[in-house]
């Protein structure tokens, strides 16, 4: 019987993160994605950026990080877009559902503008 070694292929191109509505949650996320890419935040919540993966045994006391292990897109290859019945773009979001800070919308609501959703599907009735 021979064993099989998984080969995963490195990452390439860009990563699409599709948001179902831009409200609140969705701006928190892509605001906090974006202050992280430059220098002004931490990547709180990700698996993939701060967590560690035990290697060999427990008693050898050997942690890698995530990162380190997985092919995984680079944060500068993340992109985002929305789709929503609403269509404000991104920061204007974000202004109404008062969710980012003033200091944060300073560092980030250009490039919040620039995210404009796609029209939603939905009965009018």
């Amino acid at each position: 019987m021979t064993t099989r070694t998984p080969q995963v292929q490195s990452a390439e191109g860009k990563l699409l993160v599709l948001f179902q509505g831009l409200g609140a949650v969705a701006t928190t996320v892509i605001a906090g994605v974006e202050l992280w890419r430059r220098g002004r935040g931490v990547p709180v919540g990700s698996l993939a950026e701060l967590a560690e993966l035990r290697i060999g045994k427990r008693s050898e006391g050997a942690f890698r990080p995530v990162r380190e292990l997985v092919p995984l897109a680079a944060a500068q290859d993340i992109v985002f877009a929305a789709w929503d019945i609403i269509g404000d773009n991104a920061r204007v979001a974000a202004e109404k559902a008062r969710v980012l800070s003033p200091e944060d919308m300073a560092v980030v609501g250009d490039f919040l503008e620039g995210i404009v959703p796609m029209a939603g599907v939905h009965d009018p009735e």
